[in-house]
C-alpha cells in the first residue's frame, strides 16, 4: 500500500517524504473504515474491557504496594492527562507564586500547601501553545489522600522516577509513562493500553450528549471537544 519500494538509499527530506506519504495513506485508510464501522482486531480486543475496569485496578495496585504505578493510574484516570505527567515537580504554593510566566510555562507542578487546596499546574504539554497553563484542582479527596502520603516519602521534587538505584535513578521520560501502563493493563486485563486507550475508554462510557462532560474534559486535557469527539469517542 506504500507504493514504489524505499531502498534507504535517499536524502533525510525523501526519507520524510516518503514516510509522511505513507502515513497519510494509513490515516485515510482508518478514517475510511472508522466511517463503514471497521475496526481492527487488536482495537476490538482493547474495548474489550471497560473505563470502570481500569479504575478498579487502582486499589489493587495499593494493595500489592506499587504505589507509583498505582498514582500513575490515578492521575490518568482522574484528569486524562497525557505522558506529561512523567514530568511533573513538586512545589510549594508560596515558590511557585514567584515563578513568572515563562517559568510556569516550562514545567509541570503538583503545587502544595499546608493551608490551601492541593493543585496541579501543566504549563508543558503537546497543546500548550493553544491552551497555556491549565489549573486542575485536587478535588478527589481520595487521590488527595494518596498524593500526601506520596509526597511525604519523596527526597526530592522528582514525582516520577525509575526503579534503578542513585544514582542511576532518573527521573521517566514521557514514553514510560505509556510503557508503564500497558504494563499494568497487559498483566491484570490481558490487554495492553496506553494513554490515549484510557481517554478513548472514558469517551467510549459518555453519553454523546453530555456536553459538560465534555467541556470539562476539554478544559483539563487541552483538546477541543471537536477534536474529542472525532478522534476519541469510539462508537461501536
Amino acid at each position: 500500500i506504500y507504493g514504489e519500494k524505499w531502498s534507504g538509499e535517499t536524502s533525510q527530506a525523501e526519507t520524510e517524504k516518503y514516510y509522511g506519504e505513507a502515513i497519510r495513506l494509513i490515516n485515510k485508510i482508518q478514517r475510511e473504515n472508522a466511517k463503514k464501522g471497521i475496526i481492527s482486531v487488536k482495537k476490538k480486543e482493547k474495548y474489550a474491557v471497560s473505563f470502570e475496569d481500569v479504575l478498579k485496578l487502582i486499589p489493587i495496585l495499593k494493595k500489592q504496594k506499587n504505589f507509583q504505578d498505582a498514582l500513575i493510574l490515578s492521575l490518568m484516570t482522574e484528569y486524562k492527562f497525557r505522558n506529561e505527567i512523567a514530568t511533573l515537580k513538586l512545589i510549594r504554593r508560596k515558590h511557585y507564586k514567584k515563578l513568572t510566566v515563562e517559568q510556569k510555562t516550562e514545567n509541570n507542578y503538583v503545587v502544595v500547601s499546608p493551608s490551601a487546596p492541593m493543585f496541579i499546574s501543566r504549563g508543558a504539554f503537546k497543546t500548550d501553545g493553544k491552551y497555556g497553563i491549565i489549573i486542575s484542582n485536587v478535588d478527589n479527596e481520595v487521590l488527595e489522600e494518596d498524593l500526601k502520603k506520596y509526597i511525604a516519602g519523596m527526597t526530592d521534587d522528582i514525582f516520577f522516577k525509575n526503579s534503578l538505584k542513585p544514582p542511576k535513578q532518573k527521573q521517566l521520560a514521557q514514553g514510560d509513562i505509556s510503557t508503564r501502563i500497558g504494563r499494568i493493563t497487559e498483566k491484570h486485563l490481558k490487554v495492553k493500553l496506553g494513554t490515549s486507550s484510557i481517554t478513548k475508554l472514558f469517551m467510549s462510557s459518555l453519553d454523546k450528549d453530555t456536553l459538560l462532560a465534555l467541556q470539562k474534559l476539554s478544559e483539563t486535557r487541552g483538546t477541543s471537544v471537536n477534536v474529542l469527539l472525532a478522534s476519541y469517542f469510539n462508537n461501536i
